[in-house]
């Protein structure tokens, strides 16, 4: 089965007590994808509250103002502490 090794450029950010870990990541997708998990799985089994941001920058095509302006997509994990300790960061917006 063939596998897409496209390489995709992504924004690695960890929230670990009040640090901030932020890297850019080449690879391709599936290697990006088991990275992701690996972290995500070890932020769950930890009691320190956690965020992770994993975000995608693409630019799409504005029609009406002719130019590219750029579309940010994000996956975004926190472990329970995180939720606990964080809880006005989730509330739902109005």
């Amino acid at each position: 089965m063939f596998q897409d090794f496209t390489i995709y450029e992504v924004e690695f950010k960890a929230y670990d007590n009040g640090s901030i870990y932020n890297r850019i990541l080449q690879l391709p997708r599936v290697m990006i994808e088991q990275y992701f998990l690996e972290t995500i799985n070890k932020a769950a089994r930890t009691q320190r509250p956690i965020k992770i941001e994993l975000i995608r920058t693409e630019p799409y095509f504005d029609q009406y103002e002719l130019r590219y302006i750029p579309q940010e997509y994000k996956v975004i994990f926190a472990n329970n502490s995180y939720v606990s300790s964080h809880s006005e960061e989730f509330k739902e917006q109005e």
